[in-house]
This record gives C-alpha cells, sequence and structure tokens, in this order.
C-alpha cells in the first residue's frame, strides 16, 4: 500500500527542485499546489490504489470561490503515468525520477498556464471530455460566470438550477442551491458587482480557511471587478 511516507519523500524532491510549489494538507493526504493561491488552485496528488505497489497520481485545476470546495481536487484534470508504465511503482528503481520528468514536462506546464479563469474555461486537453460536464454544471457556470461579469450565462446556468430544482443531486447540495438562489441571484439580477465581488470573496475566504491555505492565499480582484 502507498505511504505517506512515500509520497512525503517523492513531493519534496519536487519542491526543491521549484520555487513555486508547495506541500499542502488535503483531505486525503498531501498535495502539491502552485503559489500563491488566489481564484484558482492548481496542483497535483496521489491517491492509494488497489495494488500496494502502483501509486494513482493526478493533477486538478479548481477555483476557490467554492464555498463547500475541497483542496483535494477540482473541477478539471486527471490521472497521468509515466511514459514508461513499469516506472510508475514505487519498486521501479527510477520511480522517483520518472515521476519528476513527466510532471515537469507535461503536469507543471498544464498548470502553470491556467493562471486565470478564462483559461480554465478554455483549457483544452486531450482528456478534456472527462470534466466538460462539470464546467457546464449549472452550479459552477454560476459562479464562475458571475466571477467573469458574464451576467447573461449566468442568468442561463441560474435558470436551469430552477428548472432542475434543488434535489439534482450530485451536481448540487441543497444548502449549495439556496445559497445560489437566496444570495447569488438576486445580486446578478440586479447586476449589483460590488455585491457579486463581496459575495465572491467571503466564499473564497471560507474556502482558503477551511483548508488552511491562509499562508499561501494572494487576495486579487475578480475580474468583474475590473471591467470598466
Amino acid at each position: 500500500m502507498t505511504t505517506k511516507k512515500q509520497i512525503r519523500g517523492l513531493f519534496q524532491a519536487i519542491v526543491e527542485r521549484h520555487p513555486d510549489l508547495t506541500i499542502i494538507k488535503a483531505e486525503y493526504g498531501d498535495k502539491i499546489v502552485l503559489c500563491p493561491i488566489n481564484h484558482l488552485i492548481r496542483g497535483f496528488y496521489i491517491l492509494r490504489s488497489a495494488y500496494a505497489d502502483y501509486p494513482d497520481h493526478f493533477w486538478s485545476i479548481g477555483y476557490t470561490f467554492y464555498p463547500r470546495g475541497s483542496a483535494q481536487g477540482g473541477i478539471c484534470g486527471t490521472n497521468f503515468v509515466t511514459p514508461n508504465i513499469k516506472e510508475i511503482y514505487w519498486s521501479h528503481p527510477r520511480h522517483q525520477e520518472a515521476v519528476i520528468e513527466v510532471v515537469e514536462a507535461e503536469i507543471l506546464p498544464i498548470l502553470r498556464s491556467v493562471d486565470a479563469i478564462e483559461k480554465l474555461l478554455s483549457l483544452h486537453h486531450p482528456m478534456e471530455e472527462r470534466w466538460n460536464a462539470w464546467l457546464n454544471s449549472p452550479l459552477h457556470k454560476l459562479r464562475l460566470h458571475a466571477a467573469l461579469g458574464d451576467f447573461r450565462t449566468a442568468a442561463e446556468a441560474i435558470m436551469e438550477m430552477k428548472a432542475k430544482g434543488p434535489h439534482y443531486l450530485p451536481a448540487w447540495s441543497e444548502e449549495s442551491f439556496k445559497e445560489s438562489i437566496e444570495q447569488l441571484w438576486p445580486l446578478i439580477e440586479a447586476e449589483d458587482r460590488a455585491g457579486i465581488a463581496a459575495l465572491l470573496r467571503q466564499w473564497e475566504e471560507e474556502f482558503i480557511i477551511r483548508n488552511g491555505l491562509e499562508a499561501i492565499y494572494e487576495r486579487t480582484p475578480f475580474p468583474l471587478e475590473l471591467q470598466p
């Protein structure tokens, strides 16, 4: 079984090579993330698999103005392996070196390139079908497009949520539905940019505090705050 010591040793070797990376404690163990964290949280992590010698490696990108979200995963991302599949096993003598190579050649360029909400929505990747449904979920579409100041798309999302109702699980919880309908929607309907930004900021700070990310959080304006 994959151990915390194995993960920590590999992750420590990676962060020592890249000053913009750090290790955080997430829901299911350690995760490497890009710093600082602002509206997006980008990183990669390892989960145990059914086989003791074979770990599951994942990269992910999520957003932080997600009041009930976790730092573990995100709404974009997928698992990855080494080009030589044998090297993904912990017992292989080149395991650490091979994982670092694929992280540096393939994963970090993706994560570093997605440094804005707009780029999250326009990310193209061979595995994008795995997460397009999440990006098109009315709940995520509502928040992301509200943050961009795209009130037309946000209104379309809220209408879809209303049509489906509060029990459309697992796409959203009753609490998320209520937050969207009662808190965010009236502000969007009024095109209250200051109010929307304040609510998204509140949700973002709740996410940061709940996930213990205060030390690497950078408060930045939402795109809708920068528009004329």
